[in-house]
């Protein structure tokens, strides 16, 4: 039931920042869309993520941690290519995307307790 949770409140995060940067190339067509993004975007950290990590271990070290923004945002164009009714226009508004739904959801989980 927290999975199931966790994943509304990520797709509900994405439809927030869509709004907020709709302007600037994000496209979200519905709240089931979202719900895809989430998913898709939840198997992707799961699955493809810890291999980017991996691979990019000592160029992290260097950056001090500030290469996974960069690896985040890789992943969610990679998303973007496969989720389909949803855009994301370059490599700046996907950065944006991601810190944007990254924050919006750590304060919609810490509202509805899943933390």
């Amino acid at each position: 039931m927290k999975l199931i949770l966790k994943i509304v409140v990520s797709a509900v995060a994405i439809l927030i920042t869509t709004g907020l940067l709709e302007d600037y190339g994000v496209y979200v067509k519905d709240f089931i869309t979202s719900l895809k993004v989430a998913v898709v975007l939840g198997l992707l950290n799961t699955f493809i993520k810890p291999i980017f990590k991996l691979l990019t271990f000592p160029i992290t070290l260097m950056t001090f941690g500030l290469s996974l923004l960069v690896i985040n945002t890789i992943v969610i164009m990679i998303a973007d290519h496969y989720v389909a009714d949803f855009q994301i226009s370059n490599f700046i508004v996907a950065f944006a995307f991601g810190l944007i739904v990254s924050v919006v959801t750590y304060v919609l989980e810490l509202i509805f307790g899943l933390n």
